[in-house]
């Protein structure tokens, strides 16, 4: 299944858009059509958490990954627990119409679906033990790249 974001795009904006493209070949930006923003992703890790910073063009995305030994869930007694939170800074706005929530579900759907993260591997003791993996994303800046694609990248690498 594809997932779909509700994002409109006003008809003046995709007009004025597609006539920069048609015109010189280059996007708002200075990119080709086919042309990538550069993308910087740094790691660290430690004994209890590990990190990731993504930069996509000029967006910037953190993610941070901490696990805890808990008590599984009743119906799940083999599984351990994934846990997603996207923050934004106050400093920033997300543009084209993405909210927090919307990024959140992504994520969760995404790593979840894609089987990414075996939560069967997490089970310490069945039924009593199991690791709960928190991954609690930041997006400091969200102004010049796609900030579910940095989003996305940012959980992964930290994960």
């Amino acid at each position: 299944t594809m997932l779909k974001i509700g994002l409109e795009v006003p008809s003046f904006e995709k007009h004025f858009i597609r006539q920069a493209l048609q015109e010189s070949g280059l996007r708002l930006d200075g990119r080709g059509t086919d042309g990538f923003r550069p993308v910087s992703i740094e790691m660290s890790r430690t004994e209890v958490s590990s990190t990731s910073e993504v930069h996509l063009g000029s967006t910037f995305v953190i993610a941070a990954v901490t696990g805890e030994v808990v008590t599984p869930y009743p119906d799940r007694a083999s599984e351990g627990i994934l846990l997603f939170a996207v923050d934004v800074s106050s400093m920033t706005e997300i543009k084209g119409g993405t909210s927090q929530t919307e990024i959140l579900r992504l994520l969760e759907r995404s790593i979840r679906e894609s089987e990414a993260i075996d939560t069967e591997s997490l089970c310490i003791i069945g039924g009593s033990k199991v690791w709960q993996i928190k991954c609690e994303v930041t997006i400091i800046d969200a102004s010049g790249g796609n900030v579910i694609d940095a989003s996305m990248l940012a959980a992964i690498a930290a994960l």
